[in-house]
Order: structure tokens, then C-alpha cells, then sequence
């Protein structure tokens, strides 16, 4: 086990936990599908039969409720209805007996069969009888059906006890089998817990152990002693007491490789020491001569800023011309669409226009052919009055020979009245049709009036319509040539902007060269007074570094 890798100890363990949960669980799942099939088989075995029984008997009991009210009642169609209802209830009963409800351990199927087609036939028979005669119904099913009844019911009672004895004794079995399954699964689970916990503690025992003695050998080189561990293994802590082995044995190398190196380290300051003062001369004079060439690069630096300021706002400005250019080009693109478009609402006006005159006209015509018809039905109604009027002198003159004529001509003078009624009547009427006929003819004429007004006004409507119809095509071939302008505006201008930007680029690359310069330029100068004090410092170091020499040879001699 200590040649294992600690991952493959933790899979190991893992491992072990996923079995035993999964025997436990395995476990649990055998014994709860056992419990299932018993319930499943008290179910179908004895609680459907005892419903099936439950209603069986219900229906019995409103059968005999039912034959005892037909054999009471006198209203054939009570009878009718209650005759039906014990058909049906029968019919019911047929369908839940089965089989399996008349078990052969309790009842004779066969005995069974033959008392309840007995007390079926001597039950029809009281309803027979009871239809002629109450009485003989009556007393029939109290004697012969009444015993039959008890005695099934009897059957059926037993029956039920039968599968209800069946029930409690699978119920008591579920009972018992639930406490075994309790107790074995509580048993298996209590094993599993406390072989895990002891895998648990044998694993980690395994990893803390080495860790321990890693701690104690690392302890033990801290205080000075520089020991190796003789711990073998296979996995990462046998990996890591090597490494450790190696280290020690390096450390002890290097300890040998110090003492040697810091007392040659005690010779060689010397020789710095005096180096370093003829370096700093030279390094002055190499400082001073590159902070005047930085002043150079810095001046340069900003007349060149300055003109790549200036080269930037002829750009902006450039640009803001350009996107001023395009936006009254666009604008003036609209102002032609708009008077395209305007162009074509005056040619849709136009024709719109000379639709309406069409129209006038010939509303026009047939206004005059009104007025003619008018003059033609006012002539006709003349007519009209002329006859009312020899129709009502013919009238009187009947009249007055009706009078000679004495009691012969009675029945003519009342003719003669009616006929000159009707001739008053229908030169009344012929004057007000002449009344209304002038009326229509003066209305007509105040049309034709207005028609020859709007005739007039439709003309100059289409001339002006026309006349701006023309200036709509001038304006549109003026935006055209504006536009045409602003396009060649456009080009020149990006002409322009495009050399303003190749000037910028190359401003901006002078610019980047001086100052990639200048910034050298100041590094330098930078190094440069980093160089004369780190020289000043190496001298002040060089005397530093002989003491500390000393004191590590002092701390090398405290390892053994």
C-alpha cells in the first residue's frame, strides 16, 4: 500500500465507499421490490374481490328493495321502471362475478349456480305474479325467494370473511418481512459504516505516518544537522524524501563550494575597490556629453510636436468641410427627390384636373338636356290643364242637361259631379306640377350658372397646374447641377485631405524617430549617472563584501 500513488489511495477509497453504498442500496432495492409484489398481490388477489363483493351485495340489497316496491305498488309504469332497474342491477352482478370471487375452499360453484338461478326465476316469477295479483306475489317471494336470498347472502358473507382473513394474514406477513428487511438493512448498513470508517482510518494512517517523519528529518536539518531519512516508498512522499536526500547532499556541496568561493570573494574586493575609482573619472565625462545631445533631441522634439498639431487641426478641418459637403449634397439629393416627386403629384393633379373639366362638361350637357326635358314636360302638363278645363265645361253641361232630363238623368248628374271633381282635381295638380316644374327649371339654370363659373375655374386650375408642373422640372434640373458641384467640391477636398494625411503620417513617423531618441538619448544619460553611482557603490560594497565573507565563513563551520 505505501508503493501507491495518495491519488490512486483516494480513488481506492472512494471506490470502496461507491461499493459499499451501492451493496446497501442494491439491498434495500431487492427487499422494497419484494414488499411491492406482496401489496401488489394482496391487491389483486383479496382487496379487488372484497370491492367486487362489497358491490355485489349493495346490489342485491336494491334488488330487494326494488322487488318488494314492485310487488307493492299498482302503477304499471312504477312497475315498468322498477322491473328495468333490477334488470340492470342483475346485469351489473353478472359482470363483476368472476371466477376467481367463489374460491373452492369455501363454496360449491356449482351448488352456488343453482340456488341463485332458483332464487332469480322464483324472484321473476313474485314480479309475474304480482301484476295480476298483489297478494300471491307477495306471499310467493316470502316463501320461496325470501330463504334463498338469506342463504346467498349467507355465501357471500362467508366469502368476504374468506378474503378478508386472506388480507390480514398477507398483511400480517408484510409486517413481519418489513421488520426483517428493517433490521438486515440497518445491520448491512451499520457493517458498511464501520468498514469504511476502518479503510478510512488505514488510508489515512498510511499518508499521515511518512508525513510525519518527513516533518521530523526537515526539523532536524533546520537545527544544523544535516541528516538524509532512509524511508523507501514508491509513491509522492518516497518521491519527496529523495528530492529531500538530494537536497541535503547538494546543500552540503554548496556548503564546501561557499567557504572555498568566500575566501578567494576576500582577495578579489580589493582588486574592485581599486578598479571602481578610475571607472567613475571616465563615466563623468561620458554623462556630460550625453545630457547636451538630450537637449538637442528635446528642442527638436517639440517643433515637431508643434507641427504635427498644426498638420492635425488643417485634417480636422479638412474633414469637418467633407462632412459639411456631404450633408448639403445629401440634402440637396432630398430637395430633387422632393421635387422629383412633386413633379409627378402635379402631372397626377393635372390629370386629375382635366378628369374634373371632362366631368363639367358633361354635367353641363346633361343639365341643358334637363332643361329641355323640363320645357317638353311643362308643354305636356298645358296640355293637361287645357283638358281638365273642357273636361270640367263638359262637366257642367252634363249637369244642366241632367236637370231637364229630370228623374231620368240622376244617375247622370252624378256622374257629371264626380267627373267634374276629378277634372277640378287634376287641373289643381296640373298646377302644382307646373309650379314645381318652374322651380326645377330656375334651379337648373342657377346650376348651369355655376357650372359655366366652374368650367372657368377648372381651366385656370390646369393652367396653373401646368405652369407648376414646369417649374418643379426646372427646380429639379437646378439641384442636379448643385449636386453635380458638390461632388466635384467633394473630390477635391478629399484630394486634399488625403495629401494632409500622408504629410501627418509622415510628420508622425519624424516625430517617433526623435523621440525613440530622445528617449534613448535620456537612458542613456540615465545609465550613465546609474553607472557612476553604482561604481560608488561597488567601492563601498567591495569593503562590505569582505566582511560578510568573513561572517560566512563563520555560518558554513556551524554546519556539520
Amino acid at each position: 500500500m505505501r508503493n501507491l500513488k495518495i491519488a490512486k489511495k483516494f480513488v481506492l477509497l472512494i471506490t470502496f465507499a461507491v461499493l459499499l453504498s451501492t451493496i446497501i442500496s442494491v439491498v434495500g432495492f431487492i427487499y422494497v421490490h419484494d414488499m411491492a409484489d406482496d401489496s401488489k398481490e394482496m391487491y389483486d388477489n383479496y382487496l379487488i374481490s372484497i370491492n367486487k363483493l362489497g358491490v355485489i351485495q349493495k346490489n342485491n340489497a336494491t334488488i330487494d328493495a326494488y322487488s318488494m316496491e314492485a310487488l307493492l305498488t299498482n302503477d304499471p309504469n312504477t312497475y315498468s321502471d322498477l322491473k328495468k332497474r333490477i334488470d340492470e342491477l342483475a346485469s351489473e352482478n353478472e359482470k363483476l362475478e368472476t371466477k376467481e370471487l367463489y374460491p373452492e375452499k369455501v363454496i360449491n360453484i356449482d351448488s352456488y349456480s343453482m340456488l341463485k338461478d332458483d332464487y332469480i326465476q322464483g324472484r321473476n316469477n313474485a314480479l309475474q305474479l304480482a301484476k295480476d295479483d298483489q297478494d300471491a306475489g307477495y306471499n310467493y317471494y316470502v316463501d320461496h325467494v325470501m330463504s334463498k336470498r338469506i342463504e346467498l347472502d349467507g355465501i357471500m358473507t362467508k366469502i368476504q370473511e374468506y378474503f378478508t382473513n386472506k388480507a390480514d394474514d398477507m398483511n400480517q406477513h408484510n409486517q413481519s418481512h418489513l421488520k426483517e428487511v428493517s433490521m438486515i438493512f440497518i445491520a448491512v448498513t451499520t457493517i458498511g459504516i464501520i468498514l469504511f470508517i476502518a479503510f478510512s482510518l488505514w488510508i489515512v494512517k498510511t499518508i499521515i505516518k511518512p508525513v510525519k517523519h518527513l516533518r521530523h528529518i526537515m526539523k532536524t536539518a533546520e537545527q544544523g544537522e544535516l541528516v538524509t531519512s532512509n524511508y523507501k516508498a514508491n509513491d509522492e512522499f518516497g518521491q519527496l524524501v529523495t528530492a529531500f536526500n538530494g537536497m541535503i547532499t547538494t546543500f552540503k556541496d554548496l556548503l564546501s563550494s561557499t567557504q572555498e568561493a568566500s575566501e578567494n570573494i576576500v582577495a578579489s574586493s580589493e582588486q574592485l575597490s581599486a578598479s571602481a575609482g578610475q571607472n567613475t573619472q571616465a563615466s563623468e565625462h561620458v554623462a556630460s556629453a550625453i545630457q547636451e545631445i538630450a537637449a538637442g533631441s528635446a528642442n527638436q522634439l517639440e517643433h515637431i510636436e508643434k507641427t504635427a498639431n498644426t498638420m492635425d487641426t488643417m485634417i480636422s478641418s479638412f474633414q469637418k468641410i467633407t462632412e459639411d459637403t456631404t450633408v448639403v449634397s445629401s440634402q440637396a439629393k432630398e430637395s430633387a427627390e422632393l421635387s422629383r416627386r412633386g413633379e409627378n403629384a402635379m402631372n397626377d393633379v393635372i390629370d386629375q384636373m382635366e378628369v374634373i373639366r371632362s366631368n363639367v362638361t358633361n354635367l353641363g350637357k346633361t343639365i341643358h338636356g334637363l332643361s329641355s326635358r323640363l320645357t317638353e314636360i311643362n308643354a305636356m302638363n298645358q296640355t293637361i290643364t287645357d283638358i281638365a278645363s273642357q273636361t270640367n265645361l263638359l262637366a257642367l253641361n252634363a249637369a244642366i242637361e241632367a236637370a231637364r232630363a229630370g228623374e231620368h238623368g240622376e244617375g247622370f248628374s252624378v256622374v257629371a259631379e264626380e267627373v267634374r271633381k276629378l277634372a277640378e282635381q287634376s287641373n289643381e295638380s296640373a298646377k302644382q306640377i307646373t309650379h314645381l316644374i318652374e322651380n326645377i327649371q330656375n334651379e337648373t339654370n342657377e346650376t348651369m350658372e355655376s357650372m359655366d363659373v366652374t368650367d372657368a375655374a377648372v381651366e385656370t386650375g390646369t393652367t396653373v397646374v401646368h405652369e407648376a408642373g414646369s417649374t418643379f422640372e426646372k427646380i429639379e434640373s437646378t439641384f442636379n447641377r448643385i449636386i453635380n458641384q458638390f461632388a466635384k467640391i467633394s473630390e477635391n477636398i478629399n484630394q486634399l485631405s488625403s495629401g494632409a494625411m500622408n504629410l501627418q503620417t509622415s510628420m508622425n513617423e519624424i516625430k517617433e524617430i526623435v523621440t525613440n531618441t530622445s528617449e534613448q538619448t535620456q537612458t542613456v544619460s540615465a545609465a550613465t549617472e546609474e553607472q557612476l553611482a553604482s561604481i560608488e557603490e561597488v567601492e563601498s560594497s567591495a569593503e562590505n563584501l569582505a566582511k560578510i565573507s568573513e561572517e560566512l565563513q563563520e555560518l558554513v563551520n556551524k554546519f556539520e
